[in-house]
């Protein structure tokens, strides 16, 4: 008679190492990341906070770093244990067209290929070494991507994939084309495929991805501790300050703004117009004077302060084409940076996106899906001239903070993503 198989804490069946392990534990983790966790940037801000809900003894963090990476400038990063170098992944297409989509995956198969079998083994490993009994890879680079199925079934354990942006956005950034291009995207599927669960950025790539792969799907995003406060009230004199936080990924959303600000000479409902910038990037082609405050990345406190000092904070997704799949699913963390500031949010990207949809259930200040930037505007200087209306906007990014952007909503979704919703994270 055969013996029935015990249940794993993720819902799995089977003997591998999750087998009797009570539901209010984490699991030992392997975790398998292209950028190191800590405070430089948004995505290190996210992942540093995913896994300090986890006993720091159950965890095995390996950073898969580009070469520009000294892994010496990492000692003292306390969210990483092993620092290795991921080599050849952007492609080398030195012509276009079929001859230089055939050069970049013979290249791709001598140069990068070996490399992945490298780090596949030193993560393997690893992974022995610290009794994992689960592998946690973020699919944010095409070298986690590649290896991450390899290595979870080299450990015979389960595999919980992280996404925050979508494929299509790395065969762009790394230059695949051709066969390369649809070997990556494979890599891609067949990891979601092999998932036990899947963790993604917002409610459209949940969606998508709940249907495409059929796997428990959970949303991950930046948070921020609720606290009530006083909203910030509109400034009834001096310049109206626009706020925008972080990258500029939708550079033709945010040319359309200024060049619409150029064609008021930087002036609504009256008053002079700023529009600051707290990012880690900033490139402009200004065509006439410009009013723009300049900071340069900020830590988080600082960020939300540079913030809650403006009147409206301004929130484009990509109008290009080459970056639709990025506008459709992923969920730009300026919102989570916004929310806390109480200020209306001026929305400015095409139908198709991702936001349209949270801010029909958030109305949370002005929108557009209009590229030119002028009915934007023109609902921004209405808005300015009602304080019923930018105080109902106040609510409303209110109400987002407090049900759907905070670290409470974050702990959920971590531990129902690690299958340890028994763990009392109040």
């Amino acid at each position: 008679m055969a013996a029935t198989p015990k249940t794993r804490c993720d819902g799995e069946t089977g003997a591998g190492p999750l087998t009797g392990r009570p539901p209010t534990e984490f699991p030992r983790l392997l975790v398998l990341t292209g950028s190191p966790p800590g405070n430089n940037g948004v995505g290190a801000i996210l992942q540093r906070q995913i896994l300090e809900e986890v006993p720091r003894d159950r965890l095995r963090i390996i950073t898969i770093n580009p070469r520009s990476v000294d892994p010496k400038s990492l000692k003292d990063n306390v969210w990483v244990d092993d620092c290795l170098t991921r080599k050849y992944e952007h492609a080398y297409r030195p012509v276009g067209g079929a001859v230089g989509n055939l050069i970049s995956r013979l290249a791709h198969a001598a140069l990068c290929r070996p490399v992945l079998r490298e780090v596949t083994k030193q993560c393997v490993s690893a992974g022995r070494q610290h009794r994992c009994e689960a592998v946690l890879v973020v699919l944010e680079s095409p070298t986690p991507i590649f290896v991450a199925e390899q290595v979870a079934k080299q450990l015979d354990v389960p595999l919980y994939c992280f996404v925050m942006d979508g494929p299509r956005l790395h065969t762009h950034d790394y230059g695949y084309h051709g066969a390369l291009k649809e070997h990556l995207l494979a890599a891609f599927d067949s990891a979601m495929h092999h998932a036990s669960r899947i963790a993604t950025a917002g409610e459209a790539m949940q969606m998508a991805y709940q249907s495409a792969f059929n796997k428990p799907t959970s949303i991950l995003r930046q948070g921020v501790e609720y606290r009530e406060a006083a909203f910030p009230e509109l400034s009834t004199e001096g310049p109206i300050k626009i706020g925008l936080a972080g990258s500029i990924t939708a550079r033709e959303a945010f040319m359309a703004l200024t060049d619409e600000l150029d064609r008021r000479e930087w002036t609504l409902a009256n008053r002079p117009v700023i529009v600051r910038i707290a990012g880690a990037h900033l490139r402009l082609t200004p065509s006439g004077p410009q009013h723009i405050e300049y900071y340069g990345w900020r830590k988080i406190p600082e960020m939300l302060r540079l913030m809650s000092e403006c009147d409206f904070l301004y929130m484009p997704q990509p109008f290009s084409g080459h970056l639709r799949e990025f506008a459709e699913l992923s969920f730009p963390n300026k919102l989570c940076t916004y929310v806390p500031a109480r200020r209306p949010i001026m929305l400015h990207t095409p139908p198709s996106a991702s936001l349209p949809k949270f801010f029909d259930r958030y109305p949370c200040g002005p929108r557009s899906t209009d590229l030119a930037a002028a009915d934007l505007v023109n609902q921004t200087e209405q808005c300015i001239q009602n304080p019923a209306e930018y105080r109902s906007f106040q609510d409303t990014v209110d109400a987002a903070f407090r049900e759907a952007l905070n670290t409470a909503e974050l702990k959920r979704q971590i531990y129902a993503f690690l299958g340890c919703s028994g763990i009392d994270h109040k």
